[in-house]
């Protein structure tokens, strides 16, 4: 288990990553009328709708700093639903990545350990274009825009990728064995959903709650996009650094868990 193995292995692939990343996005479109208007046009929807309802019939406000303004609120919201779909979207379908590919596993020499890579990197390209949306948002409603704290974007959204990566890899490795993985971790993602601050700052929580709050990987990444997205500051460096720390640590350890399996997926498939 070496700490830059797993990096090596996907410099050493790259080109077949990108190649197949392309594939996924191309083929979820492929043969719909719109094509590649969904991508824009799913949270161009999704926007709307979370205005209408939270803003207009629930009129639902930020209580932890009285801020009454609709856009600022339901930019909030939606910054905590893009980070929590891109990891959605990587969890979700690694529990049956690898047994939906038999002909990989068992007739092709395929380095089967950049599946999970491909669909993080679909995962995230919906997420971009979903974060662009929030500048269409911020035009229409003639709100000034914060520029130049997007340049942090990369750096906040790294531990999402460190951990969505490394658990997708560990759960596509026991989803092999264990086919009951795709109902636990559609049951542990929904658990998820209530304990990441989307829907409600942290400030407001009780303290003897909030301490296991924040033990939730995905909170950080959500306070920090806030910060950089909508309030036009700069990220929590602390949590952020954190973040990456232990990001790092399950990415290492859910390759080292993948590749150990993997000499046993033939059997099983």
């Amino acid at each position: 288990m070496t700490p830059f193995r797993p990096f090596a292995a996907l410099w050493q692939h790259r080109y077949l990553i990108r190649q197949l990343a392309v594939r996924e996005i191309a083929t979820r479109y492929k043969g719909t009328i719109l094509g590649f208007a969904w991508p824009f046009l799913g949270p161009l929807v999704m926007l709307a709708v979370y205005t209408v309802v939270f803003g207009y019939i629930l009129k639902v406000r930020w209580a932890a700093t009285g801020e009454h303004g609709m856009v600022t609120f339901v930019a909030r919201l939606y910054c905590g639903l893009l980070v929590f779909q891109v990891f959605q979207e990587s969890l979700s379908k690694a529990s049956t990545l690898i047994i939906s590919v038999p002909n990989y596993v068992k007739k092709v020499i395929f380095p089967l350990d950049i599946l999970p890579v491909v669909i993080l990197l679909a995962a995230l390209f919906h997420g971009l274009v979903g974060g662009a949306m929030l500048w269409g948002l911020y035009a229409v409603a003639g709100t000034s825009v914060p520029c130049w704290t997007v340049v942090y974007l990369p750096f906040v959204w790294l531990p999402l990728v460190l951990w969505a990566l490394g658990l997708s890899w560990f759960v596509s490795a026991l989803g092999v064995f264990i086919r009951d993985m795709h109902h636990v971790v559609g049951l542990a993602l929904q658990v998820l959903f209530f304990a990441t601050p989307i829907f409600y700052p942290l400030d407001v929580v009780p303290e003897r709650i909030a301490v296991f709050l924040r033990l939730n990987p995905l909170a950080g990444i959500v306070v920090n996009s806030r910060r950089i997205l909508v309030l036009g500051q700069a990220p929590d460096w602390t949590t952020l650094l954190t973040g990456c720390a232990f990001g790092f640590a399950v990415l290492v350890l859910g390759h080292a868990v993948f590749m150990r399996l993997r000499k046993a997926f033939s059997d099983v498939v």
